[in-house]
């Protein structure tokens, strides 16, 4: 509590600073403290508490609810992005498919150009890719049950959450035009939750 103790140092009130308290039992009692130096240096400090144990177990069961619920809601979103889903997946496997069976058919006949065939290799590479990326982004959606702030990169965020919205506009010819900031900067947030917010406000529309 050093910032509490350099203010009462320097004569000033310090009020509503939250302090836990580990018994002998292992029980954690959780107060509310106001402090204020008495006006005659050196004479001490008179304090005020309030225990606030039964509010923090509260908020904490409220926290832990409102997780909760953000793991259902994330679960129910993604089955309403089942057939986006399995749409963007069968887009970047069909295309790998047919790059390979291309190389195949090139290899048995022995003729081929090298510089198109890998070509063809480094486009089944893109699509590969981009499919393990779309399983690696819905693994995580479904098993994170808690909020993490990483730096993000908005824009790539909302250029990502397009793409999987992309066959749904597509089937509803809605034409959509993006206006992005290209001087933003990196921020701490929580991409999934970016998201989550995004694909709300498409199902909404």
């Amino acid at each position: 509590q050093l910032p509490s103790v350099r203010a009462l140092n320097e004569q000033r009130i310090v009020a509503d600073v939250e302090l836990g308290v580990r018994y002998s039992n292992s029980r954690v009692r959780w107060f509310s403290i106001t402090a204020a130096p008495i006006p005659v240096k050196g004479h001490g400090v008179v304090t005020a508490h309030v225990e606030v144990t039964e509010r923090k177990r509260m908020d904490e069961l409220d926290r832990q609810r409102r997780t909760e619920l953000a793991h259902v809601s994330r679960l129910n979103m993604m089955g309403e992005m089942a057939a986006t889903l399995a749409h963007e997946l069968g887009q970047p496997l069909s295309g790998t498919l047919n790059y390979l069976h291309g190389c195949q058919l090139r290899l048995a006949s022995a003729e081929y150009d090298p510089e198109l065939f890998h070509s063809a290799i480094s486009q089944a590479i893109r699509h590969a890719e981009q499919a393990a990326a779309i399983v690696k982004h819905m693994r995580q959606f479904v098993r994170r049950t808690g909020s993490e702030s990483v730096p993000t990169d908005l824009n790539a965020v909302i250029e990502e959450m397009i793409g999987l919205l992309d066959f749904e506009r597509r089937q509803h010819r809605v034409a959509m035009q993006l206006s992005l900031c290209r001087d933003l900067p990196v921020l701490r947030s929580d991409p999934l939750e970016i998201k989550g917010v995004i694909d709300a406000f498409a199902q909404s529309q």
